[in-house]
């Protein structure tokens, strides 16, 4: 399950084409471009913008087929401020022209640190990348204005090496904790925290047999690691669910029995054609 490489406008419109003509099924060829454009329109649309930015209900359908990741750019963006500041993404979500080209981003200093350098990189645009553990970052006290962490909580201390081609971060372990303490130690007083983890039944989520590279949040989880942004003055949950009608607005309680659909491991599709997670809480808290 890995995130695209750029490309130019033609070759993405064949993808499209392809992922269109092919049945729309999540992580056949072609659908990342698809999710990419669904994301980009979503992302233009005011209006569709203006409901994440309320949390109102989303029309039907809304993202039906795909992954999680069509709910949360645009509720982390509809979240960020305009103008300058130091924004730091931890995990590296944020690393595609389709995302770092967006007014939101435009004019602050920006920062994404993760696990090891990726194809994409863009210098060019003066984005600073730091490589490391979430658990121990190199950054002083109080110093990014805003934070970011879209569904990375969850990849801590688990088998990265789908994502770092042979690295391999540590051991199995609840650990999110400890990165949130530090996604709190180095956001400045007043500042925003964004964060996403995947939720519903408790899993650990495997890339092959006996490599888990993730872990889905259960109710109970999710409660220790709210507990973890300690010395922020408010912290707001939400939750987004997806079903066989697309992805909306949800609940703690509604979307506590879903469980993650893991195409490396999964038998065919689901009869919802699920493309990962069936629901994911939102973080935002100030500090």
């Amino acid at each position: 399950m890995l995130e695209p490489q750029i490309l130019i406008p033609e070759r993405r419109a064949e993808e499209i084409a392809l992922y269109e003509q092919n049945g729309r099924r999540p992580w056949s060829r072609g659908y990342l471009a698809s999710r990419f454009a669904f994301v980009e329109q979503s992302l233009a649309d005011a209006d569709t913008m203006k409901l994440f930015e309320k949390e109102a209900p989303l029309p039907a359908g809304f993202g039906h087929g795909y992954d999680e990741r069509v709910v949360e750019y645009p509720w982390v963006l509809s979240r960020l401020s305009h103008g300058q500041g130091r924004l730091l993404d931890a995990g590296s979500c944020f690393n595609y022209p389709e995302i770092i080209g967006r007014p939101e981003i435009e004019g602050k200093d920006f920062t994404i640190f993760t696990l090891a350098p990726e194809d994409n990189c863009f210098w060019d645009k003066k984005i600073s990348y730091h490589y490391g553990d979430l658990r121990n970052m190199p950054f002083r006290d109080n110093w990014f204005d805003e934070v970011i962490s879209i569904s990375t909580l969850g990849h801590v201390g688990m088998d990265n090496r789908l994502y770092t081609k042979g690295h391999e971060e540590g051991k199995v372990g609840l650990e999110a904790e400890q990165a949130v303490g530090e996604l709190v130690r180095i956001l400045r007083p007043g500042g925003k925290l964004l964060v996403s983890v995947v939720y519903g039944v408790h899993q650990l989520i495997e890339w092959r047999s006996g490599s888990v590279f993730a872990e889905q949040f259960d109710a109970a989880l999710l409660q220790d690691l709210v507990r973890a942004f300690k010395g922020c003055s408010s912290v707001k949950v939400s939750i987004y669910g997806y079903t066989q009608n697309g992805w909306n607005v949800s609940s703690l309680e509604q979307s506590a029995h879903v469980e993650y659909y893991n195409i490396h491991v999964a038998e065919g599709y689901d009869a919802d054609n699920a493309a990962a997670a069936r629901a994911v809480a939102f973080i935002e808290a100030v500090k």
